[in-house]
Parts: structure tokens; C-alpha cells; sequence
């Protein structure tokens, strides 16, 4: 005998998985997105951390192609005494090579 397939409880807690992002390098030019990881090599991920592009940045896609150019809008705020830019409207543009912008994983905002 065949049970029927069992249904999530409505008490289940919510699933909390975070989205997947999908490549930086798949966006098209003018798109803004969230920055959710980086897949590569440790010392990339600090060179492009120290630019603003981290994990919860947002990102507006420049150019596509090599270098792949994007506009980071807003990034975690500094550390206090750091003496680094703390205003909100402060950017940075950075050129990326496509191999990079391919694992940097986004989700689209806009």
C-alpha cells in the first residue's frame, strides 16, 4: 500500500537557505545587484574586499565584457578610526577580468 506523499506541517519553520547568487558576469549593463560571495582564491577576495566589493555590497554593472566594470554603490560601513571614506555616497569603480567577475556570485536587485 502506497502512503500519500507527506505535506510540510504549517508550524514547519520557514526554509531559511539563503538565495544562490548567480556570476557577476551574467548581469547586463545598468543592473543592480547584492553581492552574496566569492568563489576564488583567498587573496583575490581581500584585494577586492579592500575595494568595497564584499559580501551584502551593492553593485551597479558598467560595462560588460574585459574588463567587466562595475560601480560599487553602498558597502559595509568602515571601522571606526580607520580613517577611511564613512560617507554613504562614497564609490569606487573597479575593472574586473571576466575569469573574477564569473565568481563573484550577485543576486539582481533591479
Amino acid at each position: 500500500m502506497m502512503s500519500a506523499p507527506s505535506q510540510p506541517s504549517p508550524n514547519a519553520p520557514a526554509d531559511t537557505t539563503p538565495p544562490r547568487g548567480v556570476p557577476l558576469s551574467s548581469l547586463s549593463a545598468g543592473q543592480v545587484a547584492d553581492v552574496c560571495e566569492t568563489c576564488m582564491d583567498p587573496r583575490d577576495t581581500a584585494m577586492l574586499r579592500a575595494m568595497g566589493l564584499a559580501p551584502a555590497a551593492t553593485i551597479r554593472l558598467c560595462r560588460q565584457g574585459e574588463p567587466c566594470i562595475l560601480e560599487v554603490l553602498l558597502s559595509e560601513p568602515p571601522a571606526a578610526g580607520d580613517g577611511l571614506c564613512a560617507r554613504a555616497d562614497c564609490r569606487c569603480r573597479i575593472g574586473l577580468t571576466r575569469y573574477l567577475a564569473q565568481r563573484v556570485k550577485v543576486i539582481r536587485v533591479r
